[in-house]
Formats: C-alpha cells, sequence, structure tokens
C-alpha cells in the first residue's frame, strides 16, 4: 500500500523547488528596489539639505543688502539722490495711483 499523502512524488518535489526559487527571486528583487528608494530617499535628503543651506546664504545676502548704511553707501557710489521719505505723496506716487499702480 502507497501512502501519497506522506510520500514526496515528482510532481510535488517540481513544485515545491518552483516555490522556493519564485520566493527567492522575490526577494532578490524587493531587495533591489529597496535599495535604489533608499538611494533615491538619500540624494533628495543632500539636495533638501543644499536647498536649505543655498536659502540661508541668501537670506544673509538680503540681509546685508537691506542694511540702512549699506543701502546709503550704495546710493553715494552710484551717485543717486536719496531723499528721506516725508508723510506727503510725491507728483509720481499720485500719478501711479491714479494708473492703477502702474
Amino acid at each position: 500500500m502507497l501512502d501519497t499523502g506522506r510520500t514526496m512524488t515528482v510532481p510535488r518535489a517540481l513544485w515545491v523547488l518552483l516555490m522556493l526559487t519564485s520566493v527567492g527571486v522575490a526577494e532578490v528583487l524587493l531587495r533591489g528596489q529597496t535599495a535604489r528608494a533608499s538611494n533615491r530617499v538619500q540624494k533628495i535628503h543632500r539636495e533638501y539639505q543644499d536647498a536649505r543651506h543655498r536659502l540661508w546664504q541668501l537670506e544673509l545676502e538680503l540681509a546685508v543688502l537691506r542694511d540702512p548704511q549699506r543701502i546709503r553707501e550704495r546710493a553715494e557710489a552710484l551717485r543717486l539722490d536719496v531723499v528721506p521719505p516725508s508723510a506727503e505723496p510725491t507728483k509720481n506716487a499720485d500719478r501711479s495711483d491714479r494708473a492703477g499702480g502702474r
């Protein structure tokens, strides 16, 4: 008497081998995808850090350029007439208001 429930037949062995091979291939593919995703995350993080550093540099440069003393020095170097702000609107301001701010 053959007990087919407990013996390993050739088709069953091939099926088990095929399943184990499929699992192995799937694991290798998933590891590759994980490695690529990790590299992409690291690249994006590096770009983000570079952008933050550049933003900080530009904000610092803007703060230096907005310094009142720096503005006076640049105006003098360019020989511009600097007029302190007054409470009365100038003629040019009146014209720009009537022209819709243009």
